[in-house]
């Protein structure tokens, strides 16, 4: 089983399993513990699998800005003379896990008798992202047809340079949004804290009668508006995943974030 789909058993378990207490002990809906709880499911089942998208994403990102590296290090080596294949897992030991992983599993499958058409083949199709499976096409290419190589390995490094840059900048322009999304939903959680805490609680405990002088419409309030709360930090966080990283799973580990704060926020505060 995949390390991924282990993830996701595991977050579906424990938020069943936690989703179960309400019905084991009878919480109502509308209270505060049913918010709690709600919360707490939220995040678990999302948890596990955030973070294994978290880290593959950062794995991804290591893996391309390596690769620029090993690139020009390959194309040292072909212009002074050696040959492409020869040189092409000679700088694993000094390149970082992710392409070194690759590199040793590139040499291992020579080693075993494997055509190099064969082997690198498998390799760019195993690349996780679109600059690592054109890297490793291009050498591929090479490897098979022969032709410029040190020209070719030049201007693919400086091509997938350019998208590297491009695509760093856009990550970097992305995660401002990302911020905004984290700003305006705690200014929010900020708002609703002290609405509740200085405007209800304040109103609840004046000598005229208001909506809030019934202990039961402010004790609602403050449950309702933790469950608003709950399932708002869940739907941001889930945009400021597909802003910064395009993909909905990245949003995950946002989303538990916003949820857990807002718990502990709400539990120190009210």
């Amino acid at each position: 089983m995949k390390t991924k789909e282990i993830s996701i058993l595991i977050g579906f378990l424990g938020a069943l399993f936690t989703f179960s207490i309400i019905f084991l002990k009878r919480i109502a809906f509308g209270s505060y513990e049913f918010g709690i709880i709600l919360g707490l499911t939220l995040s678990i089942v999302v948890l596990p699998y955030g973070i294994v998208v978290y880290l593959e994403d950062r794995e991804n990102y290591i893996l391309e800005k390596d690769l620029l590296d090993y690139l020009s290090q390959i194309e040292s080596y072909v212009k002074s003379g050696k040959s492409l294949l020869f040189v092409l897992t000679i700088p694993k030991s000094e390149r970082k896990k992710p392409l070194k992983k690759r590199l040793l599993q590139l040499e291992k499958m020579l080693n075993l008798g494997m055509t190099p058409d064969e082997a690198l083949n498998r390799i760019a199709e195993s690349m996780p992202t679109l600059i690592s499976k054109e890297a490793f096409s291009i050498i591929h290419r090479l490897i098979v047809y022969g032709g410029d190589v040190s020209g070719v390995l030049e201007s693919a490094r400086e091509h997938l340079g350019d998208l590297f840059a491009i695509e760093n900048e856009k990550r970097s322009v992305m995660r401002n949004y990302g911020s905004i999304i984290y700003i305006s939903f705690f200014i929010l959680l900020v708002i609703i804290i002290f609405f509740i805490r200085f405007f209800v609680y304040k109103f609840a405990s004046a000598s005229f009668a208001t909506p809030f002088s019934s202990a039961t419409n402010t004790t609602l309030l403050k449950n309702l508006m933790l469950q608003f709360l709950v399932i708002e930090g869940f739907v941001s966080g889930l945009i400021t995943g597909k802003l910064i990283a395009g993909k909905i799973s990245s949003g995950f580990v946002h989303s538990a974030i916003m949820i857990l704060l807002t718990l502990v926020a709400y539990s120190i505060f009210l």
